[in-house]
């Protein structure tokens, strides 16, 4: 991210008036429209709809990043508590679904951009529930195997004894 400039007008807001702003934008989700008269209004912003709109990206950004510093921070404790590569499937997998979350909830409209990894953890999910299929196969002939082999070892035992 690139840093502020010192005379970005947003600066001169205070942090009450920055919380009002930031739930205009991310909680009522109001158009740029409709929250730059009530801002000029209610908060004194002298700022134009450009710089609105940059402060809008530049607050998007910051919780992007602090999103996935959080989600690293559970990454890497999970790597030093244990080795066990499932675990860190896991975790990467929550990060990659934590980020088509964002995704999808900052522009529902652009498909093209989180259809893809929506795609990909929907995959993920058919691959694993085949993974497990495949496995309850194994599981079940192998006690199919079991089963004929202790008949044939009874069978055997009763013609060996007659």
């Amino acid at each position: 991210m690139r840093k502020v400039k010192s005379d970005a007008l947003w600066n001169l807001l205070s942090t009450e008036q920055l919380e009002t702003l930031d739930r205009w934008l991310f909680e009522e989700n109001l158009s740029y429209a409709e929250i730059l008269p009530r801002a000029q209004q209610e908060l004194g912003f002298k700022g134009q709809m450009s710089s609105l709109k940059r402060y809008s990206q530049r607050r998007k950004q910051a919780g992007a990043m602090e999103n996935l510093e959080e989600l690293m921070e559970d990454v890497a404790e999970m790597k030093e508590a244990s080795g066990d590569v499932n675990a860190l499937k896991l975790a990467a997998l929550k990060m990659v679904a934590a980020q088509a979350f964002q995704q999808v909830r900052e522009s529902p409209e652009d498909v093209k951009r989180w259809g893809p990894v929506v795609k990909l953890l929907v995959n993920n999910d058919r691959n694993e529930t085949v993974r497990e299929e495949q496995q309850l196969k194994r599981e079940l002939r192998a006690e199919d195997h079991k089963i004929r082999r202790e008949a044939l070892d009874f069978a055997r035992e009763n013609i060996n004894s007659t």
